[in-house]
């Protein structure tokens, strides 16, 4: 019997770290498992009330797609109508190079849209519910967990556009 050379077994080698390499998960599958895993991490925490009333609508048409982020880092939800006028179908988005999709549905009640379950999105929030409001004439979701910042920057006009989810894709 012969010992192999070096040059077999340096090519044995590469082989066996080429095999090991593709049985990984992608950087995609891995940040997708992680959304996925914080969504269903997801506690109900307390809830912030958005400061200024007067935004608060609860007559907004929620069909149709709501984005924030930009197409490479993003989110979207994509509400559908159903038979009952509160229930909807819903789709949300998140991320481009690292992100996945849920299917699910959402109850309005009154000027909270709330989805059966917990999504996560690519800036690592995870959540459940959205109040609708109006600024300016434009309708807008907020998600819960960015309500106290939407309120600090809707107040002192800073740029509050991350912190929600405009109607119309990106």
């Amino acid at each position: 019997m012969r010992y192999p050379t070096w040059t077999e077994s340096f090519t044995l080698l590469a082989i066996c770290f080429i095999l090991y390499g593709l049985m990984l998960p992608s950087s995609h599958e891995m940040r997708e498992r992680e959304l996925r895993n914080m969504a269903k991490a997801w506690e109900p925490s307390i809830e912030t009330e958005i400061a200024d009333q007067n935004l608060i609508r609860a007559d907004v048409d929620l069909r149709g797609i709501w984005s924030r982020g930009s197409r490479r880092g993003g989110s979207e939800l994509e509400i559908f109508q159903t038979d009952d006028p509160t229930v909807f179908r819903v789709r949300f988005w998140s991320g481009s190079g690292g992100g996945c999709e849920w299917q699910t549905t959402a109850k309005r009640e009154g000027s909270r849209l709330t989805l059966a379950n917990p999504v996560a999105d690519i800036w690592d929030d995870a959540f459940k519910s959205f109040w609708i409001v109006q600024v300016d004439g434009k309708d807008y979701l907020v998600p819960a967990p960015s309500v106290a910042r939407f309120n600090t920057e809707v107040a002192s006009t800073e740029d509050w556009h991350y912190n929600v989810f405009k109607r119309g894709p990106r």
